[in-house]
Formats: structure tokens, C-alpha cells, sequence
């Protein structure tokens, strides 16, 4: 068995514990006039959503300006109806791998993220029954990979940093957890996070 290195197990959420499913219709949105890195780096850079998931405006708010800013192709009661199910479901296994991860460590969250979304996975999925320790940064008002976010979570966890491990699909979210003195792992989506969980002795099959 391999020596316990870490006290907290910390989760991005979208991408790696759930499945999204956005990203089409924001291309369809923008008419598939740019590649699907264009649309991400949009996305990310928005000021309209980087307002919204530091919790800065409402959601009627955020649908105004998020149309108008990126100029979709729709309208805002529509846009607000749709950007709701871009969270589609768990990733199947997961509440299962964090119940057995949890025998063994403290387990949290730490996300980008938006009080349309966090409701929803709370309400259908029973995300926050699942892991009980959350930083969301429309609740923290910052965001990664702002450093803040991460001396936030260090200060609210009580720990040494390197005793955090963390997990996400965003490199530059990895890279400043990494400068902020956290051990922190780039990973694909939740079954990549599986086979590296696996590779450094924490699970033992996947």
C-alpha cells in the first residue's frame, strides 16, 4: 500500500466529476464560425461570464450581456433555458470512486462555476451530498487560476498546502494550484482522472 501523502483530495467539477455538454450549442450559437478553441477562449475570456461566476451579476443579467457581448444567435430567455442542461449528468462510477476515496481521505470541491449550475446538480444529481466540502467561486467572488481562489481554499482547509491534491482540465488551473504549493495533476475528463489516481497508488483498479 502506498504511503499517505495527502490529506485533501480537491475535484474541479465540470469535466472531471461531471459531464458537460455546452460546447455544441455554443458553437451553433456563434454559427460555427470559429474552430472549437476559439469558442473555448471566448468563452473563458468573457467578461459577461467571468462576472457571472465571480457572482458579481444575476442570471437575467448575465443572459443579457453574455448575447450581446459574444453576439449569439439567440435570444436571452432562450439562452437562460439552454445554458442550464450544459450540465448533463455524473460521469458514471463517480459517486461510487469519491464514497471510496472518502474511507481514506477528505475530499473537496474547487470550481468555476455559476448559482444556475450548482443548483441543478444539487437538485438532480445530489452532487453535495456526495462531497460536502465546496469552494465555488460565484460564492468566493474570484476565480481560477486567480491565486486568491487557491490561498482561499489553503486558508479554509487548514493545511499545508502540499498536503492538497488536486485535480482539473484547465492546464493553466493545474499550473497555479502548482505555484500556489498545492500538488496538482492535468487530467482529460473522469476516467483519465481514474487511470492517475490509479498510477500514484490511491485506487488500486479502475
Amino acid at each position: 500500500m502506498a504511503l499517505k501523502k495527502y490529506d485533501y483530495l480537491l475535484f474541479d467539477i465540470g469535466g472531471v466529476l461531471v459531464e458537460l455538454c455546452g460546447a455544441p450549442k455554443i458553437l451553433e450559437w456563434l454559427g460555427n464560425r470559429v474552430s472549437y478553441e476559439e469558442m473555448r477562449s471566448m468563452w473563458t475570456h468573457s467578461d459577461a461570464v467571468r462576472s457571472y461566476e465571480k457572482g458579481l451579476i444575476s442570471s437575467e443579467d448575465f443572459a443579457e450581456r453574455v448575447v450581446e457581448e459574444l453576439q449569439f444567435d439567440i435570444s436571452k430567455e432562450r439562452f437562460l433555458e439552454e445554458f442550464v442542461l450544459f450540465i448533463k449528468c455524473l460521469y458514471p462510477g463517480m459517486p461510487e470512486l469519491m464514497k471510496d476515496l472518502a474511507e481514506e481521505y477528505s475530499l473537496a470541491c474547487l470550481s468555476n462555476t455559476n448559482e444556475l449550475h450548482w443548483k441543478r446538480m444539487c437538485d438532480e444529481f445530489g452532487f453535495d451530498k456526495i462531497i460536502k466540502k465546496h469552494f465555488l467561486s460565484f460564492r468566493i467572488g474570484s476565480m481560477k487560476p486567480e491565486q486568491e481562489i487557491y490561498r482561499h481554499v489553503i486558508d479554509e482547509l487548514s493545511c499545508e498546502p502540499c498536503k492538497i491534491l488536486f485535480f482539473d482540465d484547465n492546464r493553466p488551473n493545474v499550473d497555479a494550484a502548482i505555484c500556489a504549493g498545492m500538488d496538482a495533476v492535468h487530467v482529460k475528463d473522469f476516467n483519465d482522472m481514474k487511470r492517475k489516481l490509479h498510477g500514484m497508488g490511491i485506487i488500486h483498479k479502475y
